[in-house]
């Protein structure tokens, strides 16, 4: 019988994307990672595996959540090099 999880994976994933954002993959650790998500560290590591796992799910959440939408609108936009020079103008503003 499957393991029932009593958290919602994608809400972690949120919270760790923006954990590595803020802090960086390499100096974050899987006690910041228990901290900020109030997981234990047996759930992160059996639904994640271990922190290279969980890296690589963070980074396929934030290129499925936030980049893919990005650049299907992109792809999509009829402009041209005005729509790719409004995404570049965009995203130097963002930082």
């Amino acid at each position: 019988m499957p393991d029932i999880k009593h958290f919602d994976p994608d809400v972690a994933l949120d919270q760790v994307v923006r954990l590595f954002w803020e802090r960086g993959a390499d100096t974050t650790g899987i006690n910041d990672v228990v901290a900020v998500t109030g997981l234990s560290r047996s759930s992160l590591y059996a639904t994640f595996g271990g922190k290279q796992q969980l890296y690589a799910a963070a980074l396929r959440h934030y290129l499925e959540r936030q980049s893919r939408p990005v650049f299907d609108a992109l792809a999509t936009d009829g402009r041209g090099l005005p729509a790719i020079a409004a995404f570049f103008d965009r995203l130097v503003r963002s930082c």
